[in-house]
């Protein structure tokens, strides 16, 4: 499908020029291998079955696009390339500045968030607009929970743990 490969390209070149601004480790922040994994097992725990149903009842309901095909490799594509990609952005650039210019009001469940924290995610929604309107629509909330997990732990990589598991989540129901 070529719409999504020159969708995919277009995000390569957005993060290339991020990279180019500033270090890798900036836009990621430290990689803690067990405050990540507590981290997104917990996130796991509490979202996975609710995103679940969602998601078989949007799928029932005929409102989800099925996943990028016709690629070679699309699978490993959707599960590690494309929610990396996205964490570096979304959560890794956007989320830390969006934060400096609205400054964190409220703490939940051990992360100090505020309307920096809600625009990216608005913004991760609406970056999935080529999928359509339900579909947008339908990430603002995963963003939410993926930009917790970067306010809470300081990096994307727990996030991005919680990324990988509702694409894989997403491509079994499909099966």
């Amino acid at each position: 499908d070529m719409r999504a490969f020159r969708a995919l390209c277009d995000e390569k070149k957005l993060l290339a020029q991020v990279l180019r601004r500033e270090p890798l480790a900036a836009l990621v922040g430290p990689l803690q291998p067990l405050r990540d994994l507590r981290r997104a097992a917990f996130v796991l725990a509490v979202t996975l079955p609710p995103w679940a149903r969602a998601f078989v009842l949007f799928l029932r309901a005929g409102w989800l696009v099925p996943p990028l095909s016709g690629m070679a490799g699309s699978t490993a594509l959707e599960m590690l390339v494309l929610p990396l990609v996205e964490e570096h952005f979304f959560r890794g650039y956007m989320q830390p500045r969006l934060a400096r210019l609205w400054p964190l009001r409220r703490t939940l469940l051990g992360a100090q968030v505020g309307r920096g924290w809600l625009l990216a995610a608005l913004a991760f929604g609406l970056a999935h607009l080529r999928l359509g309107p339900l579909a947008a629509a339908s990430r603002i909330v995963p963003g939410l929970v993926l930009g917790h997990c970067r306010a809470a732990t300081g990096s994307i990589w727990a996030g991005w743990l919680v990324h990988v598991a509702y694409n894989l989540a997403g491509t079994l129901f499909l099966r």
